[in-house]
């Protein structure tokens, strides 16, 4: 049986993390690289996994510029390229979730002062 789309990621993913545990300190989590060499990956470890890839890049990024391009922007080694798309696509889908929530912030504000506007006339006309 072939793997779902959620287990195909939850793969993708765990390889994407192994490596760049692999080349940050040598050493991969076990319960990952299981994921990464598994055809249906690890759907329970997905969310955890892409929070820890996610964290290890945003270390990176913010750390020496060297090991940055050497992790992900290695033109010459296939899986740096796959995580060099993976991030982009991530960091894209970060700055677009946040505008929803924020989006949601400014709605949920401005019905708030809305309702206090309509409490505030309502109190003033059962006068």
């Amino acid at each position: 049986m072939n793997p779902t789309q959620k287990e195909a990621n939850s793969k993708h993913v765990a390889s994407l993390l192994v490596y760049v545990q692999e080349q940050l300190d040598g050493n991969a989590v076990q319960e990952y690289s299981a994921a990464a060499n598994s055809i249906y990956g690890n759907i329970h470890l997905l969310d955890e996994m892409t929070a820890e890839l996610c964290h290890a890049l945003k270390l990176v990024v913010d750390g020496d510029e060297e090991t940055y391009n050497r992790i992900v922007y290695d033109a010459k080694n296939p899986m740096s390229r796959k995580l060099a798309d993976w991030w982009e696509q991530h960091v894209e889908a970060d700055l677009k979730r946040k505008a929803r929530e924020q989006k949601l912030v400014t709605v949920a504000e401005m019905r708030n002062k809305e309702y206090a506007e309509y409490l505030r006339l309502k109190a003033k006309f059962a006068e």
